[in-house]
């Protein structure tokens, strides 16, 4: 009769035990799950089409290594990207240098000179369809 008690004991102390670990298991996972949320929430944070830096920066290559510094308050045209939780840099538009997400805010008014993409070389031929009048 002892021997069966001994017996049930010893299963149900292992039974708890697998039990308490499975749910303590479990609870792991929840918070690294919600770590990881609340990383990806940060950085997106930091992410908008426009930004601006919020202190001299350093611009990176895309092997992470430093090419040069940008300074504070300047607007910055970034590339769209697909954030994880292992985003550390955005692709700066247009370029191949990256910045770090900390370095930078979005910018509420994205007022970025655009003016070079409609330059008219000058020592070109135009040929226009109607009379056209160019003023200084």
């Amino acid at each position: 009769m002892k021997k069966y008690v001994v017996i049930i004991i010893l299963f149900l102390l292992i039974s708890i035990g697998l039990v308490s670990a499975s749910l303590y298991n479990k609870n792991e996972v929840k918070k690294q799950e919600e770590i990881k949320l609340k990383t990806i929430e940060t950085i997106k944070s930091h992410y908008n089409k426009y930004v601006e830096t919020n202190k001299e920066s350093i611009i990176y290559d895309d092997y992470n290594q430093k090419v040069g510094k940008i300074g504070a308050n300047v607007q910055i045209d970034l590339e769209d990207i697909e954030i994880d939780e292992n985003t550390k840099y955005f692709k700066i538009s247009n370029l191949n240098y990256n910045i770090k997400y900390e370095d930078v805010k979005p910018s509420v008014d994205a007022i970025i000179d655009t003016r070079y993409k409609k330059y008219v070389v000058f020592n070109e031929n135009i040929v226009t369809k109607d009379v056209t009048n160019f003023y200084n």
